[in-house]
């Protein structure tokens, strides 16, 4: 029997385990967290933090990876003692809130994969849990389920906000890795980026230990020849745009990390995020239909319903689209 207490979370009201879908979308638009756009595309607000927040960000101070830590700006230090206290009062926290888990895979290499397990408050961030990360079955091939066993855990909060003078943090938000203990722990802000980006971070550490080159880029494969192309840029450069093109098959795409070593290249989240602006500017061939039709989660998105139903975008910082793996595929055609 599956349980929270070994996470330290006791819980006293329902915990839902690998929910599908369908069930996850019913539960947002229960609780009033999400409104359906056309075609069933599922919308959230994050305000006010509608990206990352980096200067929250803290690696726990641990004897094991301190030496290996660049220090600075980027990379906080966290005392071991605070962050212990931090973790158990937002443990006391989900203990009194219904829970979603979620035991997925982070990387398509099962050689190099990342079994994550996902605990949070929010039915739509476990969705989009879902959503970036890799399934433990494919309901196409079998449904027998793998048994699993996390490498590490992400702990999100997004209703509990830090206090600063007491927690010892910058601000209410925070972003936490304990190498030592496999933990991800996530609080003070509903941008869900910061759960996918923690996971990288984590990848980013792990992966050349193992003589594996993580790489911020999109890949794309020739139909014909089977040649590769590995396509880099800072994120809104067109690194998506660059990897549909119709001639070849997109192996991964914008935000997600193409990863080479000596069998060859893989992508690390099984993920599919998207510019919305890219999207709907440029209207990527065989992309915005499936991009907004069901199975997607929208943050950083405004809905504008009218007699034609459109979609606006607002003007948030951060927008993004999120889209099952098992339900993209490369355009075939402009």
């Amino acid at each position: 029997m599956r349980s929270l207490i070994p996470h330290g979370i006791t819980p006293t009201r329902a915990v839902h385990w690998d929910q599908t879908t369908p069930e996850l979308y019913e539960h947002t638009l229960r609780r009033g967290e999400g409104q359906l756009a056309h075609r069933g595309a599922l919308v959230v607000d994050t305000v006010p933090y509608t990206g990352r927040s980096p200067r929250d960000k803290y690696v726990v101070r641990e004897e094991s990876t301190e030496g290996d830590i660049w220090w600075g700006k980027v990379n906080h230090p966290m005392e071991p003692e605070v962050y212990d206290a931090l973790y158990q009062r937002v443990c006391d926290h989900l203990g009194q809130r219904e829970l979603f888990v979620q035991d997925l895979y982070a990387g398509a290499d099962p050689d190099n994969r990342l079994s994550v397990r996902a605990i949070t408050e929010s039915p739509w961030h476990s969705l989009f849990c879902r959503n970036m990360f890799i399934l433990r079955r494919k309901f196409d091939i079998s449904d027998e389920i793998e048994p699993f066993v996390p490498d590490f855990t992400i702990v999100h909060a997004p209703g509990f906000r830090a206090d600063p003078e007491r927690d010892r943090t910058r601000s209410e938000v925070f972003v936490c890795i304990s190498f030592d203990h496999k933990v991800l722990l996530i609080g003070g802000s509903t941008y869900a980026g910061e759960m996918k980006k923690s996971v990288f971070s984590v990848m980013n550490y792990l992966l050349p230990k193992r003589n594996v080159l993580s790489m911020h880029a999109s890949a794309s494969v020739g139909r014909e020849r089977g040649d590769a192309a590995v396509i880099f840029g800072l994120s809104g450069t067109g690194k998506t745009t660059l990897a549909t093109d119709p001639a070849r098959l997109m192996e991964c795409q914008r935000i997600t990390y193409a990863v080479r070593h000596d069998r060859g290249g893989f992508n690390t989240p099984g993920m599919n995020l998207h510019p919305i602006a890219v999207l709907l500017l440029h209207d990527l061939p065989g992309q915005f239909e499936q991009r907004f039709d069901a199975l997607n989660v929208l943050h950083g998105v405004s809905v504008s319903i009218d007699d034609k139903v459109r979609h606006r975008i607002s003007l948030l910082r951060d927008r993004l689209a999120g889209a099952e793996t098992g339900y993209t595929r490369a355009p075939t055609g402009r």
